[in-house]
């Protein structure tokens, strides 16, 4: 069954240290609560949780998508995380949409993220 199984991950963030530095929400003392409450501000424990110190783990097709103008989840998240996985003898399908954010909102944008993620997800059902 593993041959079929594909991941795909659309703005994500992939480095957990490098969030508090990026994300604006963090920026406040109520961010910086909720950030570590919620996900936890040891560096040890973020960095053995990141998908990106992960990648040589994951041995199913990934497929990674990123907004270059994302402040959520700035595409150097995607940039390093498609290296890693590239390292770990995995290169990802990877599309990086330079006008867009934190999410796709432009039709021929939508239309060309949709086509290639189909795309991807087709190969799975051919195996």
């Amino acid at each position: 069954m593993i041959g079929r199984c594909r991941a795909v991950d659309c703005v994500g963030v992939y480095d957990l240290p490098r969030m508090p530095k990026s994300d604006i929400v963090v920026d406040t003392d109520r961010g910086r609560a909720y950030f570590e409450r919620t996900i936890g501000a040891d560096k040890e424990f973020l960095i053995s949780n990141s998908p990106l110190h992960l990648a040589e783990r994951i041995k199913v097709p990934v497929f990674l998508a990123a907004g270059g103008l994302d402040w959520r989840a700035p595409k150097i998240h995607s940039v390093v995380m498609r290296k890693a996985l590239k390292r770990a003898d995995n290169p990802p399908e990877w599309i990086l949409l330079p006008e867009e954010g934190h999410g796709f909102y432009r039709l021929k944008v939508n239309v060309e993220y949709y086509q290639r993620l189909l795309a991807f997800l087709d190969k799975g059902t051919r195996q």
